[in-house]
Order: structure tokens, then sequence, then C-alpha cells
């Protein structure tokens, strides 16, 4: 198993960027009020060959604090301005 971080690469597969925003993806499939923030940080890990891969974000809350998602956890939110 090989693991690039997104602070480190700029792999085409990372499915956000850093700082994007994003939330987390509640039950019913809308953002979570409490758990949103910004990519601080990202892991991809995989198999030398090809296949599938997996891909997941550390956020930094906006309040404070920090929550760990794979990629199909969150959704990116729009700019706020």
């Amino acid at each position: 198993m090989k693991c690039i971080r997104m602070s480190e690469s700029e792999d085409p597969r990372f499915r956000f960027k850093l700082v994007d925003r994003v939330a987390f993806r509640t039950g019913t499939g809308e953002p979570s009020r409490d758990d949103r923030g910004v990519i601080v940080e990202g892991v991809i890990e995989y198999e030398e060959g090809g296949g599938a891969y997996d891909d997941r974000y550390e956020v930094k809350r906006d309040g404070g604090g920090f929550f760990g998602a794979r990629y199909f956890d969150l959704i990116k939110l729009e700019p706020e301005g």
C-alpha cells in the first residue's frame, strides 16, 4: 500500500484541494451545520499498478478543532462572501 499526502503533491486524484470549504454530509445528505470548515490535509492510499484508491481528508472546523472524513462524506461549500 502506498500513500500520497496532499501537502506534498498535486495528484489529480484528490477530489478536494487545500483550503476548500466543506461540510460533513448528514444522513439525509444535507451539509452539517456543526461539522464544517476547510481542508488542511488529505491522504490517498493505493496499490501500485492501478485499481481503486481511497482519499481521506482532515478538516479544520470553523469553531475550532478538527475532524477527518472520506471524500464521500464531504460536501463542497460555496465560498462565503
